[in-house]
């Protein structure tokens, strides 16, 4: 069921029996909860049958006078807020046959209850009537229901008499059906304008609505709600009227509106109109303008405004906002604004060493200094369900400033220096007159050198160095700010590249055009004798540039302590800030957390040449990592040896595949990787070690008649050792072939399809990509060399595409594909089969 469409239901019935109802109002009800809320507001009626079924009296009389049934429809899982319809119960009997009575009962009848001026505002809530043309039934709302949102839906029966006493019986209660669906016309509209007045000007409009009943694309009902929305933004360019200056001056303004307004009262059932309808409508609204200031310097602008004034800039921004609902009503308002300094000095002085090419350049490369503020408040209050007044509940009033200041330093070119800090100007500090300066609360210097010596082709190495400190002595931290979090670190690097490949001018085999370096004129046979490279020479130049890297890297962090650190932990040249020792400068607070870590990395690669165009990239790598925490230390090693890939060059054309394709290309990568982890420094709790065929063999390139085609077969193998609360193994195989197809016909290019010509009226795209895996695997106790947890399964993939486009207004594509997942251990299959069919056209 659903509010779009009316179905009946066949198996809507029940039959309860009961044994014995005592008199004085007694009840019992069978219910059922909704796991959602359901929605009946676009229903019209609800319509059921019901009779009573050998109902006897405990002198033992056959009849159901004094028993009424009562049908209720509850918006909580409890049913204490409901809707309630209660009728004498029809007696029947297989004496006189069933008495079947056919109840129609409009939603109108229930729901305009709470309409009638005596219907209670406040709790408790308990409202009955008789219904109007039927002076045997009653109607009851007990609560604040809705058949909006309804939960549990309960049907029983009830003795109403004084001193009977029913002793059995049966009610049957059948077809309970929702009908007379609404089938309201809905409607949006949309309105969009924007507009540029020259360059000075700009603006853009929009509004957009859609009522109750308006159906979307992929709705089946409407959302209840009338929204409207309304936006307006433009932005003017003032610096145009005196655009010779440099200055930039633009000023933008936004304003947007939003109102919504459900088609019942919120939580209700009723339609209402006036100020109670207006307490349901959810409204919004929020104004901003902002303007900001900078300006444009040439280099011929005078020097002394250009790096005094000239580095100013500054924006301003305010904004507010009100909002009320069925619920409550909130406001705010924000003022914020910055100003920015930002200048880059060094190159107004530089100091030449007499006798040498080295310059000094003692001021700053580049120097910033920001002023932020921020100023909030917002009230909050609440809205009493019952008379709908607001209720204050909050009123916040906020202002938060700050500076953050920083410079980049180089005076010599060999090394650089950076630093930056942040001083919060809500916290008590330094005062001069009105002007308080805040205090510091987070402070972070960095500092890099780097050197690279040439003495030849074959001394070239690259060196470089950095360090770094940070700080957060903020309040969150400690409220007397004398509480730090610091971190510090250093790392060295080498980059060292060695030639094998200039030992000899050229590669072996390749011929260089006559007249060029290392190269000769065919006729010249006497000098090539003689300018030949040795063996050595020509064997080591197919080694090509080996390349390799190392890296050592120190680093310590600290999360409570109070003190200053020295000079060699913020220069992070040293782990320790000054803890302990004769004279210690820093001291450990209670909860503190310290950490110190050292790693180091080293690598290679290079290129190895084997002829025809065959080529094997190689690679080695080795790392290691060490930390300490709080005095437990872990470790974990690494290395990657061998890594190589190899690129068979024109084997494919010696193998004669160029027969059946074009531009073959045949390719094998293989890895081995092992990382080994420490509980300790040397106490070994893990090893991992994986082996890699990516791919064992891959050949890829086009047929004759121009399809793409890749094939590759793909093997994986992981072997995990864990050696800590005991010992075992884990090895897992994967095994992959992969093929991949694909075909393009461009428009107006002629195929030959079956022995016939015809020309392509579209692009179309074909594709087809197959993939089998399979998967084995298991887990092996070392103590009793039992395998445990078997892993075998394999899986196969088929998709096809095609896709196609007579222009860029019309595509569409295809996807047809099956899978298939086998668990060979538990005899498992899953299969499934996708159709996707897909067509695009724009108008």
């Amino acid at each position: 069921r659903n509010g779009s469409q009316e179905l009946s239901r066949r198996e809507q019935s029940i039959a309860l029996e009961f044994t014995r109802i005592e008199p004085r109002d007694s009840t019992f009800e069978a219910f059922k909860n909704f796991s959602i809320e359901e929605d009946y507001s676009r229903y019209g009626k609800l319509d059921w049958y019901v009779t009573g079924f050998d109902v006897t009296e405990t002198l033992g009389a056959r009849s159901a006078d004094s028993l009424d049934y009562f049908v209720r429809f509850a918006s909580d899982e409890r049913g204490e807020n409901y809707y309630e319809y209660r009728s004498p119960l029809p007696s029947s009997g297989l004496e006189h046959g069933l008495n079947w009575q056919e109840v129609s009962l409009d939603l109108t009848e229930l729901s305009s209850l709470k309409l009638d001026p005596r219907f209670p505002q406040s709790e408790p809530i308990y409202f009955k009537q008789v219904r109007p043309g039927h002076p045997s039934d009653t109607l009851i709302v007990r609560g604040r229901p809705s058949f909006t949102r309804l939960r549990r839906i309960s049907v029983g029966l009830a003795n109403r008499a004084a001193a009977r006493t029913f002793a059995s019986g049966q009610l049957w209660f059948n077809e309970l059906r929702a009908t007379d669906v609404a089938k309201d016309a809905g409607r949006a509209q949309r309105v969009q304008v924007s507009g540029r007045m020259a360059n000075l000007f700009q603006y853009s409009l929009g509004w957009n609505g859609r009522d109750a009943d308006f159906l979307s694309v992929g709705e089946n009902r409407g959302t209840g709600n009338s929204v409207d929305g309304l936006s307006l933004s433009g932005s003017l360019d003032l610096h145009r009227f005196f655009e010779a200056t440099g200055i930039v001056l633009p000023v933008s303004f936004n304003f947007s509106q939003n109102r919504s307004r459900p088609r019942f009262s919120a939580g209700d059932d009723v339609v209402r109109s006036g100020a109670q309808s207006a307490a349901s409508e959810t409204f919004g609204d929020s104004r901003s303008w902002s303007a900001s200031y900078s300006r444009n310097w040439s280099e011929r602008s005078n020097p002394f405004l250009r790096y005094t004034i000239g580095g100013i800039s500054a924006n301003a921004n305010t904004q507010n906002a009100h909002n009320h609902g069925p619920t409550g009503a909130d406001r705010g308002r924000a003022v914020s604004g910055t100003v920015n300094y930002n200048i880059a000095p060094r190159s107004l002085l530089a100091i030449g060493l007499p006798g040498t090419k080295l310059r000094i350049y003692p001021l700053p490369e580049r120097f910033f200094w920001n002023y932020s503020v921020d100023s909030r408040s917002s009230q909050t209050a609440d809205r009493n369900r019952d008379n709908g007044q607001l209720i204050p509940r909050s009123s916040i009033d906020g202002r938060a400033a700050r500076v953050s200041f920083g410079a980049d330093t180089r005076p010599v070119e060999l090394f650089h220096h950076h630093f930056e800090g942040l001083r919060n100007l809500a916290l008590p500090g330094g005062q001069v007159g009105f002007i308080n300066f805040g205090r510091m609360v987070s402070w972070n210097q960095t500092m890099d050198s780097r050197y690279s010596l040439n003495r030849g082709t074959w001394l070239r190495p690259q060196l470089s160095w950095n360090s770094r400190y940070a700080q957060d002595n903020g309040p969150e931290i400690s409220p007397a700010l004398d509480i730090k979090q610091i971190n510090n670190g250093q790392s060295v690097n080498m980059k060292w590249d060695f030639p094998f490949d200039g030992l000899v001018p050229r590669a072996p085999g390749i011929v260089m055009p006559a007249g060029e370096p290392g190269g000769r004129s065919p006729a010249d046979s006497a000098r090539s004798s003689a300018s030949k490279p040795a063996t050595w020479r020509a064997l080591l130049s197919r080694l090509g540039t080996i390349s390799t890297d190392g890296t050592i890297d120190w680093s310590s962090s600290y999360s409570r302590l109070s003190g200053i650190p020295n000079f060699f932990y913020l220069a992070g040249l040293s782990g320790n800030p000054g803890i302990g020792g004769s004279r210690p400068r820093m001291s450990e607070r209670f909860g503190n957390q310290s950490t110190r870590g050292f790693n180091w990395r080293g690598g290679a690669h290079g290129r190895l040449a084997l002829g025809l165009g065959a080529t094997i990239q190689t690679q080695a790598e080795l790392s290691s990592r060490l930390s300490n925490t709080n005095q437990v230390e872990r470790r974990e090693d690494s290395s990657r040896f061998p890594d190589l890939t190899v690129d068979y060059g024109r084997v494919a054309d010696a193998l004669q595949l160029k027969r059946v394709m074009q531009n073959p290309r045949l390719r094998t990568a293989y890895n081995r990787s092992q990382t080994v982890e420490y509980v300790s420094r040397n106490e070994k709790s893990r090893i991992a070690t994986s082996s890699q065929w990516q791919p064992m063999l891959g050949l890829a390139g086009d047929l004759k008649n121009g399809t793409r085609l890749e094939m590759s077969v793909e093997r994986r193998n992981t072997r995990t050792e864990a050696l800590q609360f005991g010992s075992s193994i884990t090895n897992d195989r994967n095994t992959d072939v992969n093929l991949s197809v694909n075909r393009s016909y461009s428009q107006g290019q002629k195929v030959n399809f079956l022995g016939r010509e015809s020309t392509v009226r579209s692009s179309v795209n074909l594709g087809l990509t197959a993939v089998y895996s399979r998967q084995s695997g298991e887990t092996i106790q070392t103590q009793d060399q039992r395998t445990r947890l078997p892993v075998k399964n394999d899986r196969l993939s088929l998709n096809g595409t095609g896709s196609y486009g007579f222009s860029s207004n019309v595509t569409g594509n295809l996807v047809l594909g099956f899978g298939q997942d086998r668990d060979l251990v538990r005899d498992i299959i899953h299969r499934n089969v996708r159709v996707e069919l897909r067509a695009s056209f724009t108008f």
